[in-house]
């Protein structure tokens, strides 16, 4: 994986290889209460949350929900969503048995004035996607160590970057889909939320061959399926 310096104007930067596995003690030795954010980039498909180990407290977004089962799929533990058709879907279920819905009692859904990027960070206050709500709740439950997967905004290829695994589904149409243009507002989002949790580390987790944006801040990490330190 390469990593390169974040967007801008189409020129990116080698700044560094990926470092192994063995450095991750250098950054940080005390790791803390580790939670697992799922993304829906395509990326993740190359990696089964299956694999996630057990201690570690899973928060996936939007329609990870429609592959939840309480017996063969019981993941993650909690779905985050922010758009209201998502929203509305889970709540409505998508079976007619609701034993086989995701449970409702996992759903977070923030608050409505957390809906959107906070003013600190961008006075437009844009919406709020549902990976970075994803974790804000991680944080606020104490979650000191989160390992990112399916992030594609920070991948450097455009196709790639704006990738989503349940594009062209239900709720997932031309008004809430992410577009190019929309990356260096996401990075810059993305940097503004890592500096200001400097005592949680992020760790990024993609293919390996990756180009990837980095951000400015020191406790962001990045490493690839064959090497995640857990």
């Amino acid at each position: 994986m390469v990593l390169y310096s974040e967007l801008q104007d189409g020129n990116n930067d080698v700044v560094k290889d990926i470092p192994n596995a063995d450095d991750f003690n250098y950054y940080r030795t005390d790791w803390g209460e580790a939670a697992a954010i799922i993304g829906n980039g395509t990326s993740r498909l190359e990696f089964s949350i299956t694999q996630i180990p057990s201690h570690i407290i899973t928060y996936g977004c939007n329609g990870i929900h429609r592959n939840y089962h309480p017996i063969t799929h019981p993941y993650p533990d909690y779905v985050v969503a922010v758009d209201k058709g998502m929203v509305n879907e889970i709540r409505r279920g998508i079976h007619s048995d609701p034993n086989l819905c995701f449970p409702l009692s996992r759903l977070l859904v923030p608050e409505d004035n957390d809906c959107w990027e906070p003013a600190e960070c961008n006075p437009n206050r844009p919406r709020m996607n549902a990976g970075m709500a994803a974790m804000r709740f991680a944080i606020n439950h104490g979650k000191t160590q989160l390992f990112c997967f399916g992030f594609d905004f920070l991948l450097t290829t455009p196709h790639q970057a704006v990738s989503n695994i349940f594009d062209g589904s239900l709720n997932y149409g031309p008004e809430t889909r992410a577009n190019h243009a929309d990356t260096p507002g996401r990075l810059h989002f993305l940097n503004w939320l890592t500096t200001k949790h400097p005592d949680v580390s992020f760790i990024f987790v993609f293919p390996e061959n990756s180009g990837v944006y980095t951000l400015f801040s020191t406790n962001t990490l990045y490493c690839t399926y064959s090497n995640i330190p857990w």
